[in-house]
């Protein structure tokens, strides 16, 4: 079993991960809440302020046309704050910071299932609360956030149906089928998701039959639970005119392709990939324009994170449970980044969101590997080394973001006949 030995040192010391967590919890909400909302709304926000309007008036549909389309999760989510709250920039901002503080208790308990690592669980929460990619998303009114926060239920609930107890298997399944076809409905982006379950799952057959053999009626409820949940809402977009005219918006490099010119989409994907190390997202509203994903010590530890899972993966027969770790982590991130290799002008960290989970974990998987091999004293300096990356990543990207970024002037939309071209 992947990581059993590091798993049982883990649970002889509960409160002291608990407490690394509450700091890593209480970090990340000072992060998202501070200042939310000393910044106008953009574009997007104010489009999604409108659409609630339009929700709280009775239209609730499938998919919405403004501003190039939008999926009605967030939205939603949205109508909610805003009976709560009161019609104001909090209430379109709260159901962002709300998902972005799951998705870090979800990462931290998902990292630890797929690494057999407490402490690798906490660094990829640690990621998840500190780094500007998951935080810018974090406080904004839009709907980046729901894709990553559905992947990692997806994802939870094939693993435990895979590699959990047999007794609970049917439920995992049911539930995780169910998050998958929710995807759908949060962000374009996911409509790469479902190439990550069916490569995941042919990965799975030919390293792990045994366990296909064993839950292949689990995978089965789960792909229907998925398709019945996705199913509405992609015969509906499928069937749109304005989805191939927002497709057209974002896949000029795929049609050179098609053309017999692999060259855009191979830039794009460089340029995608180098967004770890810089330049990264040039777009003001997503991030400090060129800014990398990651600071230098959590950027080394991704690197040599993305070569374990590769190593990994190539060795199947070697352990059955940590080889499709490998795999289905490389595989989430590479598919999923292929949105913004995609684009006019990458890299965008908006439509890469999708890549995120597997992005925190990866960077993880040194410090899983090490705390297996290490005792004592030497798994106590592991632990200060890794809580020093993430205070490295924090503090930098506090400095950027509340010193430079949020005061730094810049368009706001406050009219939205703006945005509608009505004015």
């Amino acid at each position: 079993m992947i990581g059993a030995q590091g798993m049982a040192y883990a649970t002889r010391k509960p409160a002291r991960y608990l407490a690394a967590f509450i700091l890593i919890a209480l970090a990340g909400f000072v992060l998202r809440v501070h200042r939310l909302t000393d910044y106008p709304l953009y574009t997007d926000e104010v489009i999604n302020g409108e659409i609630v309007q339009n929700m709280l008036a009775g239209d609730f549909s499938l998919r919405y046309d403004w501003g190039a389309g939008r999926e009605p999760m967030f939205n939603l989510s949205e109508v909610l704050a805003v009976l709560a709250l009161g019609d104001n920039v909090l209430a379109l901002r709260w159901p962002a910071v709300l998902y972005g503080m799951v998705f870090i208790a979800l990462v931290y308990v998902w990292a630890a299932w797929l690494t057999g690592s407490r402490m690798a669980g906490l660094f990829a929460a640690g990621l998840a609360g500190v780094l500007w990619w998951p935080l810018a998303f974090s406080r904004m009114a839009i709907r980046t956030i729901t894709l990553p926060f559905c992947i990692v239920l997806a994802l939870m609930g094939l693993w435990r149906g895979l590699y959990g107890p047999a007794r609970h298997a049917r439920r995992n399944f049911a539930l995780g089928g169910v998050a998958a076809g929710l995807t759908q409905y949060t962000f374009t982006a996911a409509l790469g998701f479902p190439v990550v379950l069916v490569a995941f799952l042919a990965y799975l057959w030919l390293a792990d039959r045994a366990t296909w053999r064993a839950r292949w009626r689990g995978i089965a409820l789960y792909a229907l639970a998925a398709v019945a949940v996705a199913g509405p809402f992609l015969l509906y977009v499928y069937t749109s005119p304005d989805l191939t005219w927002r497709m057209g918006m974002v896949n000029q490099p795929v049609e050179a392709l098609r053309a017999g010119d692999p060259g855009p989409l191979l830039d794009g994907m460089l340029k995608t990939l180098g967004m770890f190390w810089g330049p990264g997202d040039h777009v003001w509203f997503y991030n400090l324009p060129g800014r990398a994903v990651f600071e230098p010590p959590a950027l080394a530890l991704f690197l040599v994170g993305a070569l374990v899972c590769a190593w990994w993966a190539l060795r199947a027969g070697r352990n059955r449970r940590r080889a499709p770790a490998g795999a289905l982590l490389l595989l989430l991130g590479l598919v999923m980044l292929a949105p913004s290799a995609a684009t006019d002008a990458p890299p965008s960290t908006h439509r890469a969101i999708g890549a995120l989970p597997a992005v925190l974990v990866i960077a993880a998987v040194p410090l899983a590997a090490l705390e297996h091999a290490l005792r004592g004293r030497q798994r106590a300096l592991l632990a200060i080394g890794a809580a020093a990356a993430l205070a490295v990543t924090g503090v930098a990207v506090a400095g950027d973001y509340f010193g430079v970024w949020i005061d730094h002037p810049r368009p706001g939309v406050d009219d939205v006949s703006l945005v509608r071209g009505d004015g």
